[in-house]
This record gives structure tokens, C-alpha cells and sequence, in this order.
């Protein structure tokens, strides 16, 4: 079998000039159906803090394109890593083409092959892979088959057929031993991992660590996937989050994914649930020890991310346990009211904390005014915050809305439109008017990305504000978001004066777009000739400016809470 394509030098590492970032791997025969590995070592030679996604084009045997584009990975960048992907490919395909998405980086690749995979191989495969996992957790991998099966033993009165709730792939009971121990904080976290930690699994690691930071013992635990065998990666990282010089030592890394190896916590032991399903992974845990406690930080109306279902209807039964809930922001809050949901219809404030989210004002706020509307005749700038994967941020909408607009006069001239949020290709939005994905950049340069945007388009179905369309309004730009229940244009008004909310339909949107590229023109024409001075704040002090801020009076009631639970004395510092 030939490894490499003829095009390469030996190894894949020197790609001639025509394929600069694309290297070629082919099969002596034809791969024509059935299934087809693709096995290597890869690396993109590039110093990108981030992992990268491969694009994996079928070619035949006369060199042309067949078949559809399979996107592989992610990859990290700059350096070597080992893949081995299972494909697909059409009937005629004797090779495929490898690049990097959306990037001219080259590939570099080593000891590749690509060769079909006949039904024994795959058997072997799948053995092979069961044993390694039964070798290292036998109990943990004969859980996670029985789930899967959905062979749990149901109870003796269920219908026939019916699944016992740990069939539910999402609410699998934690992998936990109670014992008799000194309490802690146990904060439950889905993962980890480097990258799965966005915006909500940020705030709890926040708030939690300022409570370590306070004397409270906390434990974090993944729940669902392995954490980074690293934890001196996640400890810096608590420090950067709270802007601590070294982690608190009252901080323990532990997973509670694996049921052949369960972590112990104690039968007083306060449990912090970060999402609907990790409140459901600790249910039992609860049940089985009466003395312990739940805190639930509720950072949207979970429900609502699903259609009328199982996972609906057991996130809406997560708020009516007994617990002490955590709302991020007032506008949140005030849904649980309106809706009546569980208890908080009760005005009682005593029955849950509230804290506003914060918006870092040293990364998020807007530039001087130039003597020039736009330094170097920089073209304004359209910022769409588009995430396919999430139906809450309704993509489809937004897109819809964009093509309108344009078919209406807007953006077809000094103007540039980007995608952030995901990796999207380049979408033609017709009269010569392209969208495209903005390069990856880390959260710094993410900001200045902002601060040198004009205009944002920011969706979601949710009562909570969502951080994109603060983050661009703190940076000067006019906001098309969406109102939804209590989230009025009012309400958002009251956070940032240039939150343009409208009901979430196309012809609305459209039209708030026309009129906010409109404003956007007319401010930078009327800059010319105005001094360098910066710009008024765009947020209102209802929006804090940093966490400490944010999470005071919370962490306040917190730690009254947890003296109260487990009568411990903490260091005078945490008063």
C-alpha cells in the first residue's frame, strides 16, 4: 500500500507549492463501499492556541472531488497527534485529500495510511478497544454497556417495556460512595476538560473557588467526561477566573463519571449542581443521605432548550426539589416568577439568591472617537454571533433576516460581515455580499475583536440577556438581539442603552437591522473632525464590572448557608 500520494516527500512534511495546505493520502485499490481507516500522525505547524478541525476530501482515481466533505478532529495545533478516523467514502474513491478547515496552514503527516476496513477488522477493533477498557474499569465499563442496552432492572410495577431513569444516558446516578467524612462543597461540573469550559461551567468554577478562597472545602467533580490528568492547568486557570496568585488549598480535582471507581463524599456533604442533568446525577446521592444539601446554580430555563420531551420534562422536575437556588440575574429570576415555576411564584427572597453576571470593563468598552470615521479606512464591521449546534440562538433566523436586509440596500458597500461563535464557512448572502467566520482568537483578542465592531447581531429564545450582546454593546457597537417574556426591550435598555430588542420574526429583525446600520453610518460620517476622547460608558451600572462585585452579597448568603449546614467554623478572612 502507498502511504503518501507522489506530490510528498517522504513523510508528508514538505508539500509542493500547489498543495501548500492540503496533503494527500491514497490506496493502491479502490475503496469502493463499506467502510474505510484513515490512521496517522498529523500536525498543523502553526502557533495557534487552539485545536483545529480537519477537512477530509474523497478523490478518485483521475484526481477529481467526489462525494462530500467529512470534517475530522479536532486536532491541536503545533503538534504531532495521533488520529485514526473511520470513514465512509463513495464508491471510486482511491484517495483523500487532507486540510486544515477554513485555514491555509499546512498539514504535516506521518506513517499515514488509508485502507478499507473489512466487518472482521471492525470486530477486532471493537474488542480490542472493550478489553483496554474493561482492563482499566471493569465496573465503570459494564455500567456504561448496561445503560446503553437499557437493560436496568425496572421495578416490579413498571409497564412492560418501561426504562428505570438511569437508562437515560444524561441522568446516570454520579459515581459516588457516601461516607462518613468532614463536609465539603462538592461542585459538579460536566467536564474538565480544556475545551468544554465556556461561560456557564466559568461561573461556577468562579463562584466556587471564591468560596475555597473563604475556607469552604470544595470538591470539584466531573461528571461526565474524564478531567485533565493535568490539574495544574486547572488551577491556574481558577486563579486567572478570580484573580488569585495560587489556588486555595481546600481545592480537590476528582472524577465521578466512572462507576467501577466511584469518589467518596460525605453524608453532610453540600452539593453545587451547574446544569439540569447534574442535578438529576445526584438525585440518588441526596436521597441516600438525608443530612446533605443541594445549591443549584439555574443559569437558564433548562426546559427550554429542548422540545416537548424526557430531557423537558426531567429538567423542569429538577426545580421543585428542596434546594437553595442560585439565579444568574434578575431577569432570569423573574421568569421563574411569571411562569410560576415551582416555588419561585413566592416573592419570598429568602428562597434563592440572585447575582448579575459581570462584564469585565478593562477587555469590554469602546475605543476613542478618531479625527477619521474609521481609522485607515477601515470598512464598518457586522458581527453575527451564529452557533448552528444551539437552536437557542435561532441561526436559522438570524441568516434569514441578514439576506433580507441585504436584498434591501444593507451592507453592500464599506461594509465586512463575520461569523463568530462557530466554524462556519463563508455564506454568499447575494448583491455581492459575503459572510464569513472570524479567525480564532483567544478571550483578548476576542475583546478587540468587539471593540472595533459597529454593529452586532446577538439571538436567543431565553429570558437570560446572553453575554455576546452585553459584550458588544459595552464595546460601542449597536445590538440587534430578541425580546422574549419578561426580557423586553425595556428591561434590556435598562442593562445598555444600545440593545435594540425585537420580537424574535424575520421581518422584525430585518428591519432593526436596516435601522441600526443606518445609526452606525450616520454616527461614524458624524465623527469627522471630532477630537480624540473616549466614549461614554455604554453599559449602566446595573451590569457589574467585575466578579468580586458580581458574586458579593451571593457568596455572603453562601457561607451563612453553609455554617448553618454543617456547623462548621470557618477563618475569620471568610466573614
Amino acid at each position: 500500500m502507498q502511504s503518501l500520494a507522489t506530490d510528498f516527500a517522504q513523510d508528508g512534511t514538505a508539500p509542493k507549492s500547489d498543495r501548500a495546505a492540503s496533503a494527500i493520502v491514497a490506496s493502491t485499490s479502490s475503496l469502493a463501499g463499506g467502510v474505510a481507516r484513515l490512521q496517522g500522525r498529523l500536525r498543523v505547524p502553526h502557533d495557534l492556541r487552539r485545536s483545529v478541525l480537519v477537512r477530509v476530501q474523497p478523490i478518485n482515481a483521475t484526481g477529481q472531488a467526489i462525494g462530500t466533505v467529512v470534517q475530522c478532529g479536532p486536532v491541536p495545533a503545533n503538534q504531532w497527534t495521533t488520529f485514526r478516523w473511520v470513514l465512509t467514502p463513495p464508491a471510486g474513491t482511491t484517495a483523500v485529500e487532507l486540510s486544515v478547515v477554513e485555514s491555509t496552514d499546512p498539514v504535516q503527516l506521518q506513517r499515514v495510511t488509508l485502507r478499507r476496513e473489512s466487518r472482521i477488522a471492525r470486530l477486532a477493533r471493537v474488542t480490542e478497544r472493550a478489553a483496554r477498557l474493561l482492563l482499566k474499569s471493569p465496573g465503570g465499563l459494564l455500567a456504561d454497556v448496561e445503560r446503553l442496552l437499557g437493560k436496568k432492572a425496572v421495578a416490579a410495577n413498571a409497564p412492560a417495556g418501561a426504562l428505570a431513569p438511569d437508562g437515560i444516558a444524561q441522568c446516570r446516578p454520579l459515581a459516588c460512595r457516601v461516607r462518613t467524612q468532614p463536609p465539603a462543597v462538592n461542585v459538579l461540573v460536566p467536564s474538565l476538560r480544556k475545551e468544554h469550559l465556556s461561560g456557564g461551567p466559568n461561573t461556577a468554577l468562579n463562584l466556587a473557588v471564591r468560596l475555597a478562597a473563604r475556607g469552604v472545602p470544595v470538591r470539584f467533580l466531573s461528571t461526565d467526561w474524564p478531567a485533565e490528568e493535568d490539574t495544574a492547568w486547572l488551577d491556574q486557570h481558577l486563579c486567572e477566573l478570580a484573580g488569585l496568585s495560587e489556588v486555595p488549598g481546600t481545592i480537590v480535582w476528582a472524577n465521578a463519571h466512572d462507576a467501577g471507581r466511584p469518589v467518596d463524599v460525605g453524608d453532610r456533604d453540600v452539593f453545587l449542581a451547574t446544569a439540569w442533568w447534574t442535578a438529576q446525577q445526584v438525585r440518588p446521592t441526596l436521597l441516600a443521605a438525608p443530612q446533605s444539601r443541594l445549591w443549584y446554580l439555574i443559569q437558564d430555563f433548562e426546559p427550554g432548550l429542548y422540545a416537548w420531551s424526557t430531557q423537558a420534562a426531567l429538567a423542569a422536575e429538577t426545580y421543585t426539589w428542596p434546594a437553595l437556588s442560585i439565579f444568574c440575574g434578575h431577569l432570569l429570576r423573574d421568569h421563574f416568577r411569571q411562569q410560576q415555576v415551582g416555588p419561585f411564584a413566592a416573592s419570598c427572597e429568602a428562597s434563592h439568591l440572585v447575582f448579575e453576571p459581570a462584564l469585565d470593563r478593562r477587555l469590554f468598552h469602546t475605543q476613542p472617537l478618531h479625527t477619521q470615521p474609521r481609522e485607515g479606512n477601515r470598512p464598518r464591521r457586522l458581527v453575527f454571533y451564529a452557533r448552528p449546534s444551539a437552536p437557542r440562538n435561532l441561526y436559522e433566523l438570524g441568516l434569514v433576516a441578514l439576506r433580507r436586509a441585504v436584498d434591501r440596500g444593507a451592507f453592500r458597500s464599506d461594509w465586512e460581515l463575520w461569523f463568530i461563535g462557530e466554524a462556519i464557512s463563508p455564506i454568499d448572502l447575494g448583491q455581492g455580499v459575503t459572510i464569513r467566520p472570524a479567525p480564532w482568537m483567544d478571550y483578548a483578542g476576542y475583546a478587540e475583536f468587539l471593540r472595533g465592531s459597529d454593529l452586532g447581531l446577538s439571538l436567543m429564545l431565553s429570558p437570560h440577556p446572553s453575554y455576546p450582546p452585553l459584550e458588544l454593546a459595552a464595546c460601542g457597537a449597536e445590538v440587534v438581539t430578541n425580546s422574549y417574556g419578561v426580557k423586553t426591550a425595556a428591561r434590556l435598555r435598562e442593562l445598555a442603552p444600545r440593545l435594540r430588542a425585537v420580537p424574535p420574526e424575520i421581518d422584525a429583525i430585518t428591519t432593526e437591522l436596516l435601522a441600526a446600520a443606518a445609526a452606525v453610518e450616520q454616527r461614524t460620517q458624524a465623527t469627522v473632525g471630532t477630537s480624540s476622547t473616549p466614549q461614554a460608558p455604554q453599559l449602566t451600572g446595573l451590569v457589574p464590572g467585575d466578579w468580586e462585585t458580581s458574586f458579593a452579597p451571593v457568596l455572603a448568603a453562601l457561607l451563612d448557608d453553609w455554617r448553618q449546614q454543617t456547623g462548621t467554623k470557618l477563618p475569620a478572612r471568610a466573614a
